[in-house]
């Protein structure tokens, strides 16, 4: 797989949570229904949740409000529309917010442990040979390797 790994705010991936915002108003001004491109401005933040930092992904769901509402305001939609449409995007956003919070301090734990870990291997390992001991399949630094470790996407 190219490009860069998932959660950096790098690679081809980072353009799609723009795209869904442009394709979600030009689903809205264009489409053939009046609420068209909502869900597009909702999944947005979704996206950028996956592919970019914390701090973009916030940019982008403030961006995703902002396009929603501007929308709704250029075609004269009522009040209630407009209501609904941000209360949904802006939901749909904090959720994604919060789960990306959620991710990267679980990845911080992960990190901190596996590097823990890591370094008692080495002292292990490299220890006086009297000391040293048997080593089980279950402590093998291939638990924490870089393969191994969890990503966002799976």
């Amino acid at each position: 797989m190219s490009g860069a790994a998932p959660g950096t705010g790098r690679g081809p991936l980072a353009l799609l949570p723009p795209a869904l915002i442009v394709g979600g108003v030009l689903a809205n001004v264009v489409g053939p229904q009046p609420y068209t491109g909502l869900p597009l401005l909702a999944a947005a933040p979704l996206a950028a949740c996956i592919v970019l930092t914390f701090r973009g992904a916030v940019v982008i769901a403030a961006l995703s409000v902002i396009a929603s509402v501007a929308v709704d305001l250029g075609l004269a939609r009522p009040a209630a529309a407009l209501l609904v449409d941000v209360a949904d995007v802006l939901v749909i956003s904090l959720i994604g917010l919060w789960l990306k919070r959620v991710m990267d301090s679980r990845d911080r734990t992960l990190t901190l442990t596996c590097a823990n870990w890591r370094g008692g291997w080495t002292r292990r390992r490299n220890g006086p040979r009297a000391r040293r001991g048997r080593v089980s399949a279950r402590s093998s630094p291939r638990r924490c390797s870089r393969r191994s470790r969890p990503t966002a996407t799976g």
